[in-house]
């Protein structure tokens, strides 16, 4: 939304709206490759939402 109100100098909530789906596939497929790195996530002292919520609560948040 940000780089659409640069480009064409207004805010437009439908570029928003149209976005809302792929921000939420980037996400999920953030939140599986951090599930899948828990082991060295935790070695290394990183916070990431699978080692914040737990295994378990990750994978059915990644299910849902």
């Amino acid at each position: 939304m940000g780089v659409y109100a640069a480009l064409t100098g207004h805010a437009s909530w439908l570029v928003l709206y149209k976005s809302v789906p792929m921000m939420l596939i980037v996400a999920q497929f953030m939140l599986v490759n951090n599930t899948c790195d828990m082991e060295r996530d935790g070695k290394a002292g990183r916070r990431t939402l699978p080692m914040v919520i737990g295994y378990k609560a990750s994978r059915k948040l990644a299910n849902g």
